[in-house]
């Protein structure tokens, strides 16, 4: 269990290849409220509301159909900063963040 450090990350995997390396939940919705801000993403404090909201639902997602679903409600509010900085920065590590993905190996 991490965070999203890439330093960190690069080590650990490179240390333990066979381990299945997650990321916090808390340090998740933390980055992701960090992150996608009003200055840096150029939206709304309504629009990042309404993405903070999906983004902590696609966090939360027991299935994969549910994440998948909230990946198009991301795409569908078209605010395309947002969503190339999802695709581009988590979207290829669900595996590491969304639960239903976490929840396919144990993790005490």
């Amino acid at each position: 269990m991490s965070d999203k450090d890439f330093t960190e990350r690069n080590t650990f995997v490179s240390c333990f290849p066979a381990a299945q390396l997650h990321i916090c939940l808390y340090r998740t919705l933390r980055s992701f409220r960090r992150e996608i801000n009003c200055e840096k993403m150029g939206v709304t404090s309504a629009e990042r509301m309404r993405v903070l909201e999906i983004l902590s639902s696609a966090a939360h997602s027991k299935t994969t159909n549910e994440y998948e679903r909230c990946l198009e409600d991301l795409k569908n509010t078209k605010i395309k900063s947002v969503v190339d900085y999802v695709i581009a920065n988590w979207h290829p590590i669900k595996e590491q963040w969304v639960t239903c993905y976490k929840d396919k190996v144990l993790n005490l």
